[in-house]
């Protein structure tokens, strides 16, 4: 019972010095919102070797995902204006990306994630961002189009203007009902 009790102390002691003081900062975003990232910030894909490091940031974060099993936050698309929604829960995790084609192994756009270590610094280098939801996004909305294979298709609108197209997973996306 001690060892559990210092171990939940050890945890949450760990958790609040690598936690965000504002859990809705964005981080390095690339504010012209052009998809072709300068040289010194090639964004990382699934096709492209990571950083050890960052390597064990994916890896870890997804077991934490699989782990969760159907106990996952999700993305939701708006029945009134198809935009994309994606908030922020400290009891459910959610860690997706918006890749340039539909295929998981294309490059990663933009990324929503709970974990910090994902966000902080967009150390995947996502030319469009990294986010805790989309209440962050300054004057960019993710737009419903069509679904494509296991992928939904969306807009990436800046102040309302078409910048690109994004494809996010089928499984982290619901419609309102």
């Amino acid at each position: 019972m001690v060892r559990m009790f210092l171990f939940f102390c050890l945890i949450t002691i760990y958790s609040c010095n690598n936690s965000s003081s504002n859990n809705e900062t964005v981080t390095n975003r690339d504010s012209s919102l052009k998809t072709t990232p300068s040289p010194q910030t090639k964004p990382a894909t699934t096709n492209e070797t990571l950083s050890p490091q960052l390597d064990s940031i994916d890896k870890a974060n997804n077991n934490t995902i699989d782990l969760a099993k159907d106990n996952i936050n999700k993305a939701t698309v708006s029945r009134e204006d198809s935009l994309l929604s994606v908030s922020s829960s400290k009891f459910l995790d959610h860690r997706f990306f918006g890749y340039a084609h539909p295929d998981v192994h294309s490059k990663r756009m933009i990324l929503f994630s709970n974990f910090t270590n994902d966000i902080e610094g967009n150390p995947f280098n996502c030319p469009f961002g990294a986010y805790y939801s989309t209440n962050s996004m300054d004057n960019v909305e993710l737009k419903y189009k069509f679904k494509e294979g296991a992928f939904f298709t969306f807009a990436l609108l800046k102040n309302k203007t078409p910048q690109d197209t994004i494809y996010i997973e089928q499984k982290w996306i619901d419609f309102e009902k």
